[in-house]
């Protein structure tokens, strides 16, 4: 089971080392669908025709699973912002250059949802927007901009 668990562990923490703060996303979707796994096995193992009334469970789970790995991670120098897949982004705060508001279209099960956002404008005119569907939001607005010692646009 450890052979399994950290790798987990390490893939689901990445850039958490020397963080100041970790803002992410609620996520129950993980741990039901562990739960219904589990389950589903236990019932298979019984030969118990159940598994067609658990099956919703899972699919209730799946809008959530984006936000299984999601977060913005503040270390004394720079911004990191963790996807639910893909690679770990680090940002210089030195290389901040614009904070403005935003917002983002995310897309729902049921119909498209417009959530505030923060844009950040980098050193080469590159431009990064971070979604602030997430507790501590306007924590995480304030402390970029004591960080970076700009005004919000």
């Amino acid at each position: 089971m450890r052979r399994v668990a950290r790798p987990y562990a390490k893939w689901r923490h990445a850039g958490e080392e020397g963080a100041i703060a970790v803002y992410t996303a609620r996520c129950w979707g993980v741990s039901v669908l562990l739960l219904y796994a589990a389950l589903s096995l236990c019932l298979f193992l019984a030969h118990l025709p159940y598994l067609l009334i658990t099956g919703p469970l899972m699919f209730a789970t799946i809008p959530d699973l984006e936000n299984a790995r999601r977060a913005i991670i503040f270390t004394p120098a720079a911004l990191r912002y963790r996807p639910t897949f893909g690679k770990l982004r680090g940002i210089a705060i030195s290389h901040i250059f614009v904070l403005r508001r935003s917002r983002v279209t995310k897309d729902s099960y049921r119909a498209p949802l417009s959530l505030p956002a923060i844009e950040l404008t980098l050193l080469f005119g590159e431009k990064l927007t971070l979604a602030l569907d997430r507790e501590g939001a306007d924590e995480i607005v304030d402390r970029l901009r004591k960080m970076t010692g700009l005004q919000l646009l």
